[in-house]
């Protein structure tokens, strides 16, 4: 009778380790399908932000000094929905952000939607701004070349 159990635990264990599912978190991204492209606007259709409360005592070391600016950045999340990359897309001023300082940000984390059951990873232009008018005819323009 040991011995049924012993085996039976060693075919469920091996089982287990021939699963396709990642694990809930893993170190490297995952992907369950091709990365695909879409707008800021569409992501509501793929995640939704799991939000996060960051209470800073002062201002983030990764958040530029001098004055206000716009951050346009391209974000990607996996298939465990987590922001896994970010590139520096453009910042106004010019130089204001830097790809390091952007590296620097916290990253999010997200959860698949209903219509996202494959969990789909996705890649998309993302922005923010500090003390910075977003109406501004420069960012205007920019920020419509990315359906912002």
């Amino acid at each position: 009778m040991k011995t049924k159990i012993l085996t039976l635990c060693a075919a469920l264990t091996l089982i287990g380790c021939n699963s396709t599912q990642p694990p809930a978190q893993t170190s490297e991204p995952y992907y369950a399908s091709e990365i695909i492209s879409i707008k800021n606007n569409e992501l509501e259709q793929y995640w939704q932000a799991i939000p996060t409360q960051v209470n800073y005592k002062s201002r983030p070391k990764w958040l530029p000094k001098s004055g206000g600016g716009v951050v346009l950045y391209r974000t990607t999340i996996d298939s465990n929905g987590r922001e896994v990359a970010r590139e520096l897309v453009q910042s106004i001023p010019d130089g204001w952000m830097s790809e390091d300082k952007l590296k620097q940000m916290p990253l999010s984390t997200f959860k698949a939607t209903e219509s996202n059951k494959n969990k789909t990873p996705v890649t998309f232009v993302n922005y923010f701004s500090v003390a910075l008018k977003a109406n501004s005819e420069q960012v205007r323009e920019i920020m419509a070349q990315y359906d912002l």
